[in-house]
């Protein structure tokens, strides 16, 4: 069967229109032209998953061994596109509103050396590191399924997130990178070591390089390149890790997993963020099984954060629809697979394809102009913000999250993203917000003292 056969010239057709009318629609000068806007990392992964990726590697005669693995029929390309086409312009519209009242020059920031931020982020990183430290490696609950303990304290275990939240905060706060690079090397070693941690792992690398660019007036084509470069780097050994976890965790040997990457080919370079099999899966599926009407989006939001020891009977994902919700179907044994242990597979539907799963084809308009109109939200915020070290390591951290709109969206991670940065950088921020307060509040009633003490009102010392 030929290319004109299976639908590859709509798929190309439809999600080509698709980007280019988001472009439009948001404006060159604020999507792709300023790598500093988050439109940008967004529009670049949606568009290495969706646009380039898929019919490259069909063109250039790649096969699809995980789609075959998983009976994934390339049925229903034209209608796949045209999905993927609507979510690039639902996003859009929901992004331009916010994003076109910005000026790029109020993106830059200047570190502010602030004493008392500095400390706050050096105990950010000691309570991740002790956290990891006491934490047994069995106890870690994956992010994509798989074997679970099911009195873990998983979200105890990932405090270890803290450690790039502290890192970011001093890189926002001095704007050297000595320090967050001393103290990060054992954070990149135990994320490579343990596999798992791949994405933690680029939660730093991407959010300093994000705050590297908030802090150049111009990006010159030196800097970008140097930093292509690095990030290049950084990506291959992600997904050198990834390409065989478990040998690699076994082995700990990270040049057999490169060799083994390089025999294979180059449909194979995206890894974890090839989310196009898992959406046209769900394309062809779309009726046969139910939406979830929302309850994917509630437990990634609200009740993945309750820790397990907390809620021992907590439900998996799968386990969680509006029939458990309403009190039916709570018996499941479906996932218990040994004592104190739980275990089930999440295939990756793609970021499109959650959209749809959640709430059938109006979904993914729905979903992407949610996401587009909460990150133009979150950038003109930033815009008018001061600037200081919490609000700049808070927009990093919105920019980290982008690298996950290939498999996955954005609400899917919000919420460990949320207790283990945003909720801290807030704390510093009102701690040092108070401090700032009390000293202004103790130098006002020292004038005033000695005012009333000149007026001979209350005695003179």
């Amino acid at each position: 069967m030929n290319a004109l056969q299976t639908g590859w010239p709509l798929y190309i057709l439809f999600t080509g229109l698709g980007m280019i009318s988001a472009l439009f629609i948001i404006g060159w000068r604020q999507s792709m032209r300023n790598p500093r806007r988050l439109a940008f990392l967004f529009l670049l992964f949606l568009g290495m998953t969706y646009v380039v990726r898929p019919p490259l590697t069909y063109l250039l005669g790649g096969g699809y061994e995980y789609a075959e693995l998983y009976g994934i029929p390339l049925d229903h390309l034209p209608l796949t596109g045209v999905l993927v086409a609507l979510a690039f312009i639902a996003f859009a519209l929901g992004y331009r509103r916010n994003a076109r009242k910005i000026e790029d020059s109020e993106l830059i920031f200047r570190p502010l050396g602030n004493v008392t931020v500095s400390l706050c982020a050096f105990a950010l990183v000691a309570v991740g590191y002790f956290a990891r430290s006491v934490a047994p490696s069995e106890q870690i609950e994956t992010f994509a399924g798989g074997s679970i303990n099911a009195t873990g304290l998983s979200f105890v275990s990932l405090a270890w997130l803290l450690i790039p939240a502290g890192l970011l905060l001093l890189y926002a706060n001095t704007g050297k990178l000595l320090w967050p690079v001393l103290l990060g090397l054992p954070f990149l070693v135990i994320s490579v070591r343990d596999a798992y941690g791949r994405y933690i792992f680029l939660t730093l690398i991407i959010g300093l390089a994000s705050m590297f660019l908030l802090g150049q007036q111009r990006t010159r084509v030196k800097q970008l390149t140097i930093l292509t470069i690095a990030l290049g780097t950084f990506y291959f050994v992600f997904l050198a890790i990834g390409f065989d976890r478990v040998g690699f965790v076994e082995s700990g040997d990270l040049s057999r997993n490169i060799g083994m990457l390089r025999q294979e080919h180059y449909y194979d370079m995206l890894g974890d963020f090839a989310g196009f099999e898992g959406t046209i899966y769900q394309v062809n599926t779309i009726h046969e099984e139910k939406p979830d009407y929302g309850t994917s989006l509630i437990y990634n939001l609200i009740i993945q954060p309750i820790p397990r020891i907390i809620w021992h009977n907590k439900p998996l994902p799968p386990e969680f629809t509006w029939n458990y919700i309403l009190g039916r179907n709570r018996d499941s044994e479906e996932y218990r697979v040994g004592e104190g242990m739980l275990f089930y597979t999440n295939q990756v539907k793609g970021h499109v394809g959650y959209a749809l799963q959640e709430f059938g084809y109006p979904g993914v308009a729905l979903l992407f102009l949610l996401e587009g109109w909460l990150l133009g939200v979150v950038e003109l915020w930033y815009a008018r913000s001061n600037k200081g070290p919490c609000e700049v390591a808070t927009y990093s951290v919105c920019y980290v999250l982008l690298i996950f709109t290939g498999r996955n969206t954005l609400f899917d991670y919000l919420s460990r993203y949320v207790i283990y940065f945003i909720i801290p950088y807030f704390a510093v921020w009102f701690i040092v917000l108070k401090g700032k307060r009390g000293a202004v509040h103790g130098a006002t009633a020292g004038s005033r003292g000695r005012m009333i003490s000149e007026k001979g009102l209350v005695p003179g010392r």
